[in-house]
């Protein structure tokens, strides 16, 4: 109730501010900006500016300061045309002006005296130094650097490849997505697409996101990979902000395809050395795009056909991708002496396998050395498994699954003797689409409306990505895996008056992921120790993601200050549909072991007169193999609140994770050649809650090699406290010294938050706190020598525990990072050559 009431009360604050002339901006536009003076320097007010969209006629209006500035904000990307004219003055008109995302415009001049009549004309006119921000460190990578690099790569062409190659990023890291910004985690990114998130917010990866636009859909994309202004934020490593193309009054379109064939490709090493096919990749994209004015069928009186020029227009794209590769893996298999029950050890030293300088067998598996029938060590002998002293027999089904498996053609690695390896090349086969549509709509010269949907599947059958290639050649997939994003943009912009511009964006983003296992079969989930398991029979592991998102741009400009400020609401949904949970799965798993030793086995002595000690336990784990011989038996148990539910059930959770975003910012031009930023964000990370669960923590907190406690209760509250102080400054300086739009020095320093994956509290926490699922294991029967044939009647004595017990600390927060950059930007003259 506490949490409600909290979002309650701040949409009653955001609804407050959006109505004061305050508003959030998150990167789907930008700025122009510049001032105005006469051939003396002195400024020159009142001058009407218009800003003209070349390529959909859409035009706005308004007038320089007292200080001779003006400036246009919300402004779409594109190229534009700017024309100032006062009387008394020449007209000047600059053509060809490139608006790019997030980096503001300035088109200064000096007014000629004359009659607006006369024109003065040039083209792009604007800086090409940025004087007129402090933040936003990075790149901007426009539609003909998309369409002319080559970026078509595995699984499709990402434009966040390009992400790679931008400065300050390290590409190679350890963990998740594998590219580092500054220092920062690979998780520190945010994604949008014309303003709506698109990233893998459950675990998301630095240059990955559900949705996958193409180089033939994006406009353009902006990395900022420093010193955010207030207005971009969620993320300490990258602001990636992409934008969808729009419809012109002419039509443009293409069409593409992308063929790759490994029929002109050589072999490589690896695949050379094992006498293998070449490794196969055979990749087909094709698709195109189309965009144009919309056209007007004429319904309804007075209506006239033909095409909406100036006033509606269309752009649309699919890419269709089809996908085959194969990758030489080598599985390690039983020799066909050992799947008979015989296990082979050179008698004074350790087996090992072809290729090394006391190996036991050549390379085709054949002996190098003698049987220990009356020959000196080094010699082969042979312990007969199925008849060992204990009377216990192997295990017909394990045996039959191991016979199952093809014989090996790779002796070098295993112990040559009695495992080996089986090269082959795995296959796995992609599909994917792409589709996104959008409309863009001149409703009056103040009011445009654009609304933009996008859609795709990506089936990864055989899924590298996790581990999900076939074992053998003739094995089910390992792990197939499911995607299917979407994403709505709807945008208003609206200019009620010449110096106060609002633009509200509403946008839903989901994706879902499902992950695959092969068809369960009639034998319990286990793994073999010595080999590859062909079908470890655990079940699929899913997860989706659903988030509205509210967003409202205003900006107001006052003389020489552009004010900004707002919100931006996420109200983010996480659903887990999982079979393993509470640390087990929710099937019966058997964990094969020496738990219950191996006494009567009559095992030959070690040393240099019989078996190696790696080769006894060697030995020792193919018995476990064959004979079945298990360590323990576990099952993990849902709850149902009350209860726990029939053993099987799936564990369906719903959390959700609201995040409130505040934004002021102050764009102050205190001179014609310097600027201010003076700015601050207020993040507001609310505690997740559970739908129709009750989620209990510690009342206190637990410390590893602490004194025990019988004071530890457990009492209903959040995961950890919802945060209501972050905020986050940011503040910074813009100098163009000698007034000529070629230098600039720049400073800024800011602070940033990062977000908390939701993965880690549906993978973690909720599946394993009180009162939610529990896992019960039984160790006994593997310790009194219990065997795999025998598990049925464990299985049905495997009940849910009475009291469910889990630990987690209360004290969870999100980290933050502090940026400080002073820089100096110069042209370079003409002539220079990088």
């Amino acid at each position: 109730m506490k949490l409600r009431a909290s979002i309650y009360c701040l949409l009653g604050i955001a609804l407050l501010l959006s109505t004061m002339s305050m508003a959030f901006a998150q990167g789907t536009t930008s700025r122009v900006t510049g001032t105005v003076h006469d051939a003396n320097g002195s400024a020159v007010a009142g001058a009407l500016v218009t800003l003209i969209n070349e390529g959909t006629g859409i035009s706005f209006t308004t007038s320089t300061s007292e200080s001779g500035t003006y400036a246009f904000d919300l402004v779409q990307i594109g190229k534009y045309s700017i024309s100032i004219e006062k009387q008394g003055f020449k007209k000047f008109l600059s053509q060809g002006n490139t608006i790019n995302v997030n980096q503001p415009t300035v088109v200064s001049t000096v007014l000629e005296t004359g009659g607006v009549a006369e024109t003065v004309t040039v083209q792009a006119a604007g800086e090409q130094v940025q004087t007129a921000t402090s933040g936003n460190l990075g790149s901007t990578i426009d539609q003909r650097t998309l369409e002319s690099l080559p970026i078509v790569g595995t699984r499709g062409r990402n434009p966040l490849d390009l992400l790679n190659f931008q400065p300050g990023v390290v590409f190679g890291g350890a963990t998740g997505g594998a590219v580092n910004v500054n220092g920062s985690r690979d998780r520190a990114f945010n994604f949008t697409l014309d303003g709506i998130d698109i990233n893998e917010s459950t675990a998301g990866g630095s240059n990955f996101t559900p949705l996958r636009p193409n180089p033939d859909s994006v406009q353009e994309f902006q990395v900022v990979t420093s010193n955010f202004t207030a207005e971009l934020g969620r993320s300490s490593g990258a602001q990636v902000t992409l934008v969808t193309k729009s419809g012109t009054n002419q039509f443009h379109g293409n069409f593409f395809e992308f063929y790759r064939t490994p029929r002109f490709d050589a072999k490589s090493y690896p695949v050379t050395i094992a006498g293998t096919p070449k490794d196969q990749f055979v990749q087909h994209i094709y698709g195109g795009s189309l965009g144009g004015p919309l056209y007007n069928p004429g319904f309804g009186e007075g209506t006239k056909m033909g095409w909406l020029k100036d006033k509606a227009f269309f752009f649309t794209n699919l890419q269709l991708l089809r996908a085959y590769d194969t990758a030489l893996v080598t599985r390690t298999v039983y020799t066909q002496a050992a799947r008979n029950g015989l296990f082979r050890y050179v008698v004074g030293r350790a087996n090992s396998p072809a290729g090394t300088g006391t190996a036991a067998v050549d390379g085709s598996g054949n002996s190098l050395l003698p049987v220990c029938n009356g020959a000196n060590a080094p010699c082969i002998a042979t312990y007969n498994i199925g008849a060992n002293p204990t009377g216990v027999g192997v295990d017909p089904t394990l045996v039959g699954i191991l016979s199952s498996a093809p014989l090996l053609n790779n002796f070098t690695t295993g112990d040559g003797l009695n495992t080996a390896g089986f090269n082959f090349a795995s296959p796995q086969h992609e599909k994917q689409y792409d589709f996104v549509s959008k409309f863009d709509f001149n409703l009056t010269q103040a009011s445009q409306l654009y609304v933009r949907y996008a859609q795709g599947s990506q089936t990864s059958l055989g899924d590298s990505a996790n581990a999900g290639r076939p074992i053998f050649p003739n094995s089910p997939n390992f792990v197939d895996t499911f995607r299917t994003p979407k994403n709505l943009a709807i945008n208003w912009r609206w200019s009620p008056t010449p110096t106060v511009t609002n633009e509200f964006i509403f946008g839903i983003s989901k994706f879902f992921f499902s992950f695959l296992t092969p068809e369960p079969n009639p034998n319990l989930p286990f793994s073999f120790i010595n080999v590859a398991t062909e079908n470890t029979n655990f079940s699929y592991n899913a997860r989706g993601v659903r988030t509205f998102q509210f967003i409202d741009n205003l900006t107001s400009i006052r003389g020489s200050h552009t004010l900004k400020g707002g919100i931006n609401f996420r109200l983010n949904r996480h659903k887990d549909d999982r079979s393993n949970v509470a640390g087990s799965a929710i099937e019966p798993v058997v964990a094969l072991g020496t738990t219950g030793g191996f006494a009567g086995f009559n095992f030959p002595a070690t040393g240099n007169t019989g078996i190696n000690a790696t080769d006894l336990t060697r030995l020792q784990n193919t018995i476990v193999d064959q004979l079945g011989k298990v360590n323990s038996v576990s099952q993990a148990f849902v709850s149902t609140g009350s209860a726990f539910a029939p053993a099987g059930t799936r564990w369906l959770n719903e959390a959700n994770y609201p995040e409130l975003d505040f934004y002021f910012q102050d764009n102050w031009r205190t001179r014609s050649n310097l600027v201010f930023d003076l700015g601050v964000r207020w993040e507001v990370k609310l505690a997740p809650s559970v739908n129709g669960r009750t989620v209990l923590i510690p009342n206190q907190l637990a410390k590893v090699g602490a004194a025990p406690s019988n004071t530890l209760k457990w009492v209903e509250g959040d995961v950890f406290k919802s945060d209501f102080g972050k905020f986050l400054p940011s503040v910074g300086f813009a100098w163009d010294p000698f007034k000529s739009g070629k230098t600039s020095i720049r400073g800024n320093y800011r602070m940033a938050s990062d977000r908390i994956a939701t993965f880690l509290f549906g993978s973690s926490i909720f599946q394993s706190t009180p009162g939610n699922n529990a896992a019960v294991t039984n160790s006994a029967f593997g310790q009194a020598g219990g065997l795999y044939r025998n598990i049925g009647p464990i299985i049905a004595g495997l009940f849910p525990p009475s009291t469910p017990s889990a630990l987690q600390q209360p004290q969870a927060f999100s980290t933050y990072d502090v940026f400080s950059n002073p820089r100096v930007f110069t042209e370079l003259p003409e002539g220079v050559q990088e």
